[in-house]
């Protein structure tokens, strides 16, 4: 009896042991090694999805698709009401220490030099081991996957050429025990080599049709048109005149012919179907004139609409990113950039100035002070001249893309929500100030998307404008996602 139970208790401690083992010694779920991640095609098409989140910047949603702070805020095109954004670019005081509005994540990525070359050395790893991994009938998938992963390296090294010139170049995976002391930058004629051999690479294995938001050859084609655009511009070319002979920012003298043709060759390549086949989308005859006011509004909507796709994009589209509502990367664009009027943050105000460069219906130049020569400030009209000439209207008879782009206080936007409806029931954009007479100090009304509105007035615009391109009629910011795409 004694032997069996020593048995017994033998086998019992034996299969505890195996137990154990088959319990604790599990392959984690939320971090992987490079070994574990080239070991299943399914972990290396997930990696490649973080690198091109990561495209322009080592942050979740790099600096491609939609921001609350958008680059032009860098500009004098918009303003940033929540932050001070421009005034370090403008006044050319920028130091490492002081980036202005590039200092956060959402726009470091254009100039954080180390969070670009991180990706690449994402986009490095996986152009080393992908041949290794083990599939079955997925050649073709490996052949997309290794030009996405030359399209991302060619557009990482992109953004750091054209911030920087030349850049260090490197076509490998960096080792811990790699000479780090030997890396030297390149001239940028050199750079702009590299990326282009980068970008045949992509175009070679690319398909010309792929799942929507991935990469197609179009798109690298696309971006070999906008690199060379870039070098071929006056600043790359001897514009910077005490710098023209430094080969790292400057091309060698008499470049910027041969640059501009193989640019537009680029482009007339993407154009003409070259690497996939692509139209436009509504009216391409020559327009009316004089235009109507619904041939206006046709040609408006049809802008607006290529800022608006949502699921299925439409037969303009080279190359975007999606928002789906059931996960990703995140577009507020409606709560970022809407009226404060209906709960929105009111942010990227186009100012006057880039207001005022939308021309005429007619094709003819917007002149503010039209009816009161050299006066380029206030505009006034009777009821009875306004209605001999609707035009003494600002905001009246402008070229479509105006209305596209801005919202002008009187322009028709969504329903205003339950505790807005009451104050402005016509659902429109009320960014004037109301006064009894002329030259009164103090408004008797101010607009419900003005800084002294009753709504969030602290979200209200500073210039008079509010941004439309890239918000949605269909959404209300307050409470919901944008699903439009980044195109």
């Amino acid at each position: 009896m004694k032997k069996i139970l020593l048995n017994i208790s033998a086998i019992g401690l034996l299969l505890v042991a195996v137990s154990c083992t088959d319990v604790l010694d599990k392959q984690a779920v939320d971090t992987f090694n490079e070994q574990l991640v080239f070991s299943d095609m399914n972990v290396v098409n997930a990696y490649l999805g973080k690198v091109y989140d990561r495209m322009g910047g080592n942050t979740d949603n790099g600096i491609l698709g939609m921001r609350e702070d958008i680059l032009t805020d860098m500009t004098d095109q918009t303003l940033c009401i929540h932050r001070p954004s421009n005034f370090v670019m403008l006044k050319g005081t920028m130091t490492p220490d002081n980036l202005g509005h590039f200092t956060n994540d959402g726009l470091g990525g254009y100039l954080r030099w180390n969070n670009l070359y991180s990706n690449i050395q994402d986009a490095n790893r996986i152009l080393a081991n992908i041949d290794a991994v083990p599939s079955v009938n997925q050649d073709a998938l490996k052949k997309q996957m290794k030009g996405e992963a030359y399209f991302i390296r060619a557009y990482d090294y992109s953004t750091l050429m054209m911030v920087y010139g030349g850049a260090v170049l490197k076509d490998t995976q960096y080792k811990l025990d790699d000479d780090f002391t030997t890396a030297k930058r390149s001239s940028i004629k050199e750079t702009l080599d590299f990326i282009l051999k980068d970008i045949q690479s992509a175009i070679d294995n690319l398909p010309a049709t792929v799942e929507q938001g991935r990469a197609n050859r179009a798109a690298a084609g696309a971006l070999k048109s906008r690199v060379l655009l870039f070098c071929a511009s006056k600043l790359t070319n001897g514009g910077w005149t005490e710098q023209a002979s430094n080969t790292l920012i400057s091309f060698p003298a008499g470049s910027q012919t041969a640059l501009l043709t193989q640019a537009r060759d680029a482009a007339k390549d993407v154009m003409d179907g070259k690497y996939g086949t692509f139209s436009l989308v509504g009216t391409t005859s020559e327009p009316a004139s004089p235009l109507s006011a619904a041939d206006i509004q046709k040609y408006a909507d049809n802008y607006f609409s290529i800022f608006n796709q949502k699921a299925a994009w439409n037969s303009e589209t080279i190359w975007g990113i999606e928002y789906p509502l059931s996960g990703g990367n995140v577009n507020n664009m409606n709560i970022w950039s809407g009226p404060n009027g209906y709960h929105n943050w009111g942010n990227n105000n186009p100012t006057e100035q880039a207001v005022r460069k939308f021309e005429m219906a007619d094709g003819s130049k917007f002149q503010w002070d039209k009816y009161n020569p050299g006066d380029m400030d206030v505009r006034t009209a009777t009821a009875e001249e306004l209605a001999a000439d609707p035009n003494r209207n600002p905001y009246n008879g402008r070229e479509p893309r105006f209305y596209a782009c801005v919202l002008y206080d009187g322009a028709p936007w969504q329903a205003r929500p339950a505790d807005a409806a009451g104050l402005e029931p016509e659902n429109k954009v009320q960014t004037s100030y109301f006064f009894h007479n002329v030259g009164d100090a103090t408004p008797w009304k101010s607009g419900i998307d003005t800084r002294q509105g009753l709504i969030e007035a602290w979200n209200g615009q500073k210039t008079g404008y509010n941004l439309r391109k890239l918000l949605d009629p269909a959404t209300a910011g307050q409470y919901y996602r944008n699903t439009n795409a980044w195109i």
